[in-house]
Order: structure tokens, then C-alpha cells, then sequence
């Protein structure tokens, strides 16, 4: 299990499939935060489903593929898992994967994409072919979730300062000069 925190948000990734994630939704929501599930998609017994479906979670988000490899896969674009491949075979991060020189078919690349990530799980590979995407090509599974989690924190309003009217005297904080202020000489013996 891996426990992560970001700007505020903590997430866990657990490495013996989703078992644990109901609890550690009940554990979170216990402690009153918000509580947010995204995980692959896989056939669960009753009993799972109903334990995901009862810890509490404000989104559970259950991705339509097995896992982030084939998400990834199957929604970042082809040109850059190709680009991103490409690195991997030239800088020999993945030598038991044989990526050939030339582009294969689409369907190859996808695969290819899949093994990589997959043999590399943990390293940040999955973050390296994220990174080469422009917002607008972000997977968009991965944009619903975060858009859902974004509407339940709307940015905080600005408070509006009205202008200092004729009748209104602004109190200038402690050491400040009006801009108008005349110059006055210094004190003797100062």
C-alpha cells in the first residue's frame, strides 16, 4: 500500500487489487474528509460490491477498463505513445520489451504502450506518458474524475474592497506614507 498527499488530497494505491479500499474509504470518512474511489474495473462478488458501494465514498468512480495501462492505452493519443515509446526503446529503459524502430500498426502501439507501463509499474512511467499530453488530450476518465472532485470545492469568492469614498478615511498600515504626504525634516539630534 502506498499512501500519497498532494495539495491537500491523499491517495492510496494499494498493490493486492481494490480488497482494502472499503476500508480505507470507512477510515477516511471517519475522520470526516472527503472521501473519493477510483479504481479498475473487475467482476466482484456481491459482498464486494456492496462493501465499495457502502463506504461512504462521495464518488465512487469504478474506470471502464482492467487497469491504468489499458486506460492509458486507449486514451492518450497515438502520436505520443509512439513519441513516449520511442524514448523507452532509445534511452533502454524497458530492455526485455523489444519496441521495434519503425512504427507499427495502432493496435501494436497500444499494446506496446500496455507492456511498457505495466513493466514498470511504480517508476512514473504512467506519469512520463501523461505529461507529453496538452490539457485538451488528457484521457478523459481521468478529467471526468477530477472534474466531479473539482465541482465539490468551488474556489473561494474574492472579497470585493470598495474604493475609498470623499467621506471614508483609509488608515494607512503601521510605517506607511501617503503618496501625497509632504516631506518632513528630521528632528534634531536625530
Amino acid at each position: 500500500m502506498l499512501v500519497e498527499q498532494m495539495a491537500g488530497c491523499r491517495g492510496i494505491r494499494t498493490t493486492d487489487g481494490d480488497g482494502s479500499i472499503p476500508e480505507f474509504g470507512r477510515f477516511f470518512v471517519s475522520l470526516d474528509l472527503p472521501t473519493f474511489a477510483f479504481f479498475d474495473r473487475k467482476v466482484r462478488p456481491q459482498r464486494d460490491q456492496e462493501a465499495l458501494e457502502q463506504a461512504g465514498f462521495q464518488i465512487l468512480n469504478e474506470i471502464p477498463y482492467a487497469g491504468m495501462e489499458d486506460l492509458l492505452a486507449a486514451e492518450v493519443t497515438l502520436n505520443h505513445q509512439w513519441a513516449y515509446l520511442e524514448q523507452v526503446r532509445d534511452t533502454g529503459a524497458a530492455p526485455k520489451i523489444l519496441i521495434p524502430g519503425a512504427r507499427p500498426a495502432d493496435d501494436k502501439v497500444r499494446e506496446f504502450t500496455c507492456q511498457v507501463l505495466k513493466d514498470g509499474k511504480g517508476w512514473g512511467r504512467a506519469a512520463d506518458l501523461i505529461e507529453r499530453c496538452a490539457t485538451a488530450e488528457l484521457p478523459p476518465t481521468i478529467v471526468g474524475f477530477l472534474d466531479q472532485i473539482y465541482a465539490l470545492f468551488p474556489r473561494p469568492k474574492t472579497p470585493v474592497i470598495a474604493p475609498a469614498g470623499d467621506g471614508d478615511a483609509a488608515v494607512p498600515a503601521e510605517g506607511a506614507v501617503a503618496a501625497d504626504a509632504a516631506e518632513v525634516p528630521p528632528a534634531e539630534g536625530a
